[in-house]
């Protein structure tokens, strides 16, 4: 018994190890083409702006502004994927929902770190961006928006 769940254990902890690995490889794949601006700017998107103060600021920032907003550009994304021609050429079923469970356990983890530890969490604000960047981007690899727009 003490046996099955230590396998039982030590199989959820590998599992949670490949899921984050995974979801981290998926997020630093780079297309040649950057799609995610033309996304983001026909779309009136915030996530590249976030990005862009997330990365290249030190001060306190307003994360729950920023979540806000990306929720939002989660929502306008997850649209456009749906209306996306092509998009199983290039962001498969398997990886779409692995970002969706990782955008909701990222929300998850900000909103644990704000409530029990007092403080936002600006790592997980960071991956909920890259994650609607990468959506955002496979949108516009698979033709949602032309781009003479």
């Amino acid at each position: 018994m003490v046996a099955s769940i230590i396998i039982i254990g030590f199989s959820v902890v590998l599992f949670a190890y490949w899921f984050r690995y995974s979801c981290i490889l998926i997020l630093r794949t780079r297309t040649s083409v950057d799609y995610a601006t033309h996304v983001a700017k026909a779309s009136s998107l915030a996530v590249l702006e976030i990005q862009r103060l997330l990365e290249g600021s030190a001060d306190e920032l307003d994360l729950s502004a920023f979540r806000s907003a990306l929720e939002e550009d989660y929502f306008i994304v997850n649209q456009l994927l749906s209306k996306a021609p092509m998009v199983e050429e290039h962001l498969s079923t398997v990886e779409r929902t692995m970002l969706r469970v990782d955008f909701r356990m990222m929300s998850l983890w900000d909103a644990f770190s704000r409530t029990c530890l007092g403080r936002s969490s600006r790592t997980a604000v960071s991956e909920i961006a890259s994650i609607v960047g990468c959506l955002a981007n496979a949108a516009g690899s698979a033709g949602v928006l032309s781009v003479e727009a």
